[in-house]
């Protein structure tokens, strides 16, 4: 007997098991017709878990339903808590990025800018006009200027 005719053989029994089955199994009408609550069986399959977690579903659910909204006060502070509850912020990431800053300051450095641009500025005058000044910013520095 070849391995084809021998699948076919274990089909056909797999066939004929499964029809006796189905002659076994009950519907729903069956059932009613027997007397058996039918909701009171399927209830039985479930677990506590289940039914705890359905109700929990369930309370989630209405506490998310629109009951309308009487002015747009009322509306717009819907909104934020919906968006301020939707936030997750990342505490490790945040800390990564105080860590890892785009500026790293010299102690030393004495800051005379406002932003990147100006401090490229007033090294450029500096460069140009440090020679010039120099005898200034000492009589200011030691507070015997004019």
């Amino acid at each position: 007997m070849s391995s084809a005719q021998e699948r076919l053989k274990a089909l056909q029994k797999l066939r004929k098991e499964s029809i006796q089955l189905n002659k076994k199994a009950l519907t729903k009408d069956d059932l009613e017709r027997q007397g058996v609550d039918v909701e009171r069986l399927r209830n039985l399959q479930y677990t506590v878990l289940d039914v705890e977690r359905w109700e929990e579903k369930q309370a989630e659910k209405a506490a998310r339903r629109d009951n309308g909204f009487t002015d747009y006060q009322q509306k717009s502070h819907k909104k934020y808590e919906k968006m301020v509850s939707q936030i997750k912020p990342n505490l490790k990431e945040r800390e990564q990025r105080a860590n890892f800053s785009k500026r790293k300051f010299k102690k030393d450095d004495t800051v005379d800018y406002i932003n990147d641009r100006n401090k490229r500025f007033n090294k450029k005058v500096a460069r140009a006009f440090d020679a010039h000044t120099k005898e200034i910013k000492d009589n200011l520095e030691r507070g015997t200027a004019l």
